[in-house]
C-alpha cells in the first residue's frame, strides 16, 4: 500500500514539470537590433607634434630607454 502511494505521488510530481512546458505555438526569440554607439573612425591630423628620446647607450644588452611626449590639445 505505502509502494503504491509512493508510486503515485513520484509519478505526479514528475509529471508536473512536463505539464508546465511552453506550448510549441511559441514564436522563436528573435535578435535585439544592434545600435552602434561608437563614432566611426576618422584620419584627422593630430595638432601637435609628438616627440620620441631613445637612449641606446647599452645596445650590448639590448637595454634601450624611451621617453615619449604628447602634448594635450587646449
Amino acid at each position: 500500500m505505502i509502494r503504491a502511494l509512493t508510486l503515485a505521488a513520484l509519478l505526479a510530481t514528475t509529471a508536473a514539470p512536463a505539464l508546465a512546458q511552453a506550448p510549441a505555438g511559441n514564436s522563436a526569440p528573435h535578435p535585439v537590433p544592434f545600435t552602434d554607439t561608437i563614432p566611426k573612425p576618422r584620419d584627422v591630423a593630430y595638432p601637435g607634434t609628438m616627440t620620441l628620446h631613445v637612449d641606446a647607450t647599452n645596445v650590448q644588452q639590448g637595454i634601450f630607454r624611451v621617453k615619449q611626449t604628447i602634448p594635450v590639445a587646449k
